[in-house]
């Protein structure tokens, strides 16, 4: 982790930033956008990647801050670094598939995940990609990244439904971030498959045989679905 964010205004401000400082910094940082731009600048990495940044981009957007990405070695890294998510990873995984089937069997291996999920999109696709995410994987708040860099550049994050109106009729690339918090993703994966296993159970289909059918109709790892059939199991008392 970088141990120095430089920010630049009509003063320099050299400090040691760490997440036990990050209340104490906040201040001087909230009084230093009050006067004037600034920027970000680290002795190491990219600020807001697996960096306390983070947490100041979220302090800048609070208070009605333009936040803007410098140029980078790739838009992945641009926009993660002006989402103001805090993790310590996040799973890149370009463009999704066509189909909404063909999303959700590819996302399934990252159900269970915490960390954040980037995404790019197309204009053909991005409100279909928003619908998606709001409708089957129960995501309420997203980040988008449009045209980073350029003189169209926006940068969105707030609901879903907001997301739509303000995207309906745009061009250019998009790199959306969205995160599982509380397991949002693997409820919905659960709510899918419950009905087909609670009725296998019901017709006395044996666990090894229902869950080997499961996993080869979804191509999904039989463990994906164990500890679910042992909630069923346990709750009709077998």
């Amino acid at each position: 982790m970088p141990k120095k964010i430089l920010l630049l205004s009509s003063v320099i401000f050299l400090s040691s930033c760490a997440t036990t400082n990050i209340s104490e910094l906040g201040d001087k940082f909230l009084d230093l956008i009050t006067k004037s731009d600034i920027g970000f600048l680290t002795d190491a990495g990219s600020p807001g990647v697996s960096d306390p940044a983070g947490e100041f981009v979220k302090i800048a957007r609070n208070n009605n801050h333009e936040i803007i990405p410098i140029p980078g070695v790739s838009s992945v890294t641009s926009a993660f670094s002006v989402s103001g998510l805090e993790s310590i990873g996040f799973s890149f995984l370009g463009f999704l598939p066509k189909s909404d089937k063909q999303k959700l069997s590819y996302l399934e291996q990252f159900s269970n995940s915490n960390n954040p999920i980037v995404i790019f999109e197309s204009p053909r696709r991005i409100i279909n990609t928003f619908r998606f995410i709001r409708d089957k994987l129960n995501i309420s708040e997203i980040f988008v990244a449009k045209e980073m860099t350029k003189i169209y550049e926006t940068i969105f994050q707030g609901p879903v439904d907001e997301a739509i109106k303000k995207f309906s009729n745009e061009k250019g690339e998009f790199v959306i971030i969205f995160k599982n918090e509380n397991n949002q993703i693997s409820n919905s994966f659960n709510k899918k498959y419950d009905k087909i296993l609670i009725d296998g159970y019901e017709k006395g289909i044996k666990g090894k045989k229902l869950l080997d059918l499961l996993s080869e109709l979804t191509k999904t790892k039989k463990s994906f679905f164990y500890d679910r059939w042992l909630d069923i199991k346990n709750q009709n008392g077998k």
